[in-house]
């Protein structure tokens, strides 16, 4: 694939909220462009867009929570995120840590997979 074509993969996931494999595809973009040997100013332009959809990524973790959040005003749209923020500043934040708290109490208090009822496919 050409740097171009990943580069549409990547606008493609952010198109359905899969923030994580954005970034993702963004650094796959980087690396094609890098080995095509384009332009100092498509690099910079690639790299922009990896910096942003990672500030972008951990926005929506700290409001919505981690890998798969609903937006509040459009419970049908799923966010698809990584469970940690890339930004290793904001895992030291009072911020990061309440949040990582709640949802660890949340955690503790959900009930284990193998208590769940199961039904029989017919």
């Amino acid at each position: 694939m050409t740097s171009a074509e990943v580069l549409s993969v990547a606008m493609a996931a952010k198109a359905v909220y899969q923030l994580n494999s954005y970034v993702s595809w963004c650094q796959a973009a980087l690396d094609v462009a890098k080995n095509e040997g384009k332009s100092q100013q498509i690099i910079t332009k690639i790299r922009k867009m990896i910096s942003n959809g990672k500030k972008d990524h951990d926005e929506e973790i700290l409001h919505y929570g981690y890998f798969r959040a609903m937006i509040p005003t459009d419970p049908e749209t799923i966010v698809q995120v990584n469970e940690m923020p890339y930004n290793k500043v904001l895992l030291k934040s009072q911020e990061w840590q309440r949040y990582y708290q709640r949802r660890k109490n949340m955690e503790e208090k959900m009930e284990p997979f193998d208590n769940l009822v199961t039904f029989e496919h017919r």
